[in-house]
């Protein structure tokens, strides 16, 4: 779950997404236990661990026939995010992958890929 590195150019904070496995990265520390409180099944926590993607194209088998029930699901878990006031946002990996950022930045502070 360590999915965010930080390092520090020139004295502001940068986050890199990590792109091995994982899916979800939170940009505080208190996030995590924050938005597993609003987690309500084995899917949406396997999203907030980093392990599915919320894009639906980890899921193999069967489920994949299910895709469009996970997807809504992971809507229902973004709206209580939202209305919890736990900020999130997707953020694009390389090659297009769509990678679920959860919690506040550090004042200051900038994700790869976006402007500053």
């Amino acid at each position: 779950m360590t999915a965010v590195y930080l390092d520090r150019p020139r004295g502001r904070t940068r986050y890199r997404i990590a792109t091995d496995g994982e899916w979800c990265v939170y940009l505080d520390p208190d996030a995590y236990a924050a938005a597993c409180e609003h987690a309500r099944g084995c899917y949406q926590r396997a999203v907030l661990d980093g392990s599915e993607a919320i894009s639906g194209s980890t899921l193999r088998g069967r489920a994949r026939s299910y895709s469009a029930h996970y997807m809504r699901s992971v809507d229902a878990l973004l709206r209580r995010l939202t209305g919890a006031g736990i900020p999130w946002r997707e953020l694009r990996g390389p090659r297009g992958r769509r990678v679920l950022a959860i919690g506040r930045p550090t004042p200051g502070a900038y994700l790869d890929g976006e402007r500053r």
